[in-house]
């Protein structure tokens, strides 16, 4: 989860990008359901379904039970620049420094051309994360637990936790994500996809899922997974004094 600032007012990103459009709006004084009474955005969210193969349900989420934290209308980062650009257009701008930085990059610093970025080291979960392109064989239109844990690895790293170079704290993650989604009414058909090791050990056979469960799996990984599974998974697997 990425929060975000403006004017003072939290704005919430999550970690598949869907921003909270009930903080945008209460950050500008006005009211997403004005913008969606728009013909103008009835016919984006009709574009955008058919451009990315995601119904109009999974682009727009209204969350109203379970915890605060989450409650409110989430989009489609697409859909929250959308949103930005209706509001105002200083926020608008905003929006793109922010949201479609955070798209493209990974990262909300915006660097000005006088300005170097700093070199960070490339560490072992970094480079797995870069190399996964051509280590992943995966059916088209379908993604896999491996490369949507990119955040998650590198904050095992920032914890200081020392791993070995080809751990998968993904597999733990896979296990936990499969038996959750077991029986859900939105689960789709499964796959199935290869993952090439890099140091030339046995290839294996991983799941590979559709994409309209992609919002339910980041939510699932935000909220169930890292606040109540990462930490005992790391001290089991690498004990409480594997930290430096």
């Amino acid at each position: 989860m990425t929060i975000l600032s403006y004017n003072g007012n939290q704005i919430q990103q999550r970690a598949d990008g869907f921003v909270n459009l009930t903080q945008m709006a209460q950050a500008n004084g006005v009211n997403v359901n004005d913008w969606l009474k728009t013909q103008t955005t009835q016919n984006y969210l009709q574009a955008l379904e058919s451009e990315t193969k995601i119904i109009v349900s999974k682009l727009l989420v209204i969350q109203k039970g379970g915890n605060a934290y989450t409650q409110g209308t989430w989009a489609h980062p697409l859909l929250a620049l959308n949103f930005g650009r209706w509001v105002n257009p200083r926020f608008a701008i905003w929006c793109d420094q922010h949201i479609k930085t955070l798209i493209e990059t990974g990262s909300t610093q915006i660097i000005t051309p006088t300005e170097q970025p700093k070199k960070k080291a490339i560490t072992y979960y970094t480079d797995r994360i870069m190399d996964l392109k051509k280590s992943l064989i995966k059916p088209p239109g379908t993604w896999c637990v491996i490369e949507k844990c990119g955040h998650l690895l590198m904050e095992v790293e920032r914890l200081g936790y020392q791993v070995a170079q080809f751990d998968l704290l993904d597999g733990s993650v896979g296990r936990r994500w499969g038996s959750y989604r077991k029986g859900k009414s939105w689960a789709c058909v499964g796959h199935k996809a290869t993952y090439i090791f890099p140091d030339n050990r046995r290839d294996v056979i991983i799941n590979a899922y559709e994409y309209p469960e992609i919002g339910e799996f980041m939510t699932w990984l935000d909220y169930s997974y890292e606040p109540s599974h990462l930490l005992p998974y790391l001290e089991e697997k690498y004990g409480s004094l594997a930290k430096v």
